[in-house]
């Protein structure tokens, strides 16, 4: 699992529309929850579903120092201390 989780953020990352991120999700093998594909597209392209004139989503800004990759992460593993993840 741990290898479709990396593979998928880097994928992620690279994704230029929020559809782009329900496609790697799909590619990588992970069925990711209505709720956690809406927080992924909302952190990485705000709530219009995209970013413009080079503004961040909040979340992405409060967590600039480690880029994309914790906020997905973040994302991803945000339930697993409640016995579950993805």
């Amino acid at each position: 699992m741990e290898q479709k989780i990396e593979k998928f953020v880097e994928k992620a990352k690279q994704a230029k529309s929020p559809e782009e991120i329900e496609a790697a999700a799909k590619e990588c093998g992970l069925e990711l929850t209505e709720e956690k594909l809406a927080k992924l597209k909302e952190a990485l392209y705000g709530k219009k579903g995209e970013l413009t004139d080079g503004e961040l989503a909040d979340e992405m800004l409060d967590a600039v120092a480690g880029g994309k990759s914790v906020i997905i992460t973040n994302i991803l593993y945000e339930d697993q201390n409640h016995g579950g993840m993805v």
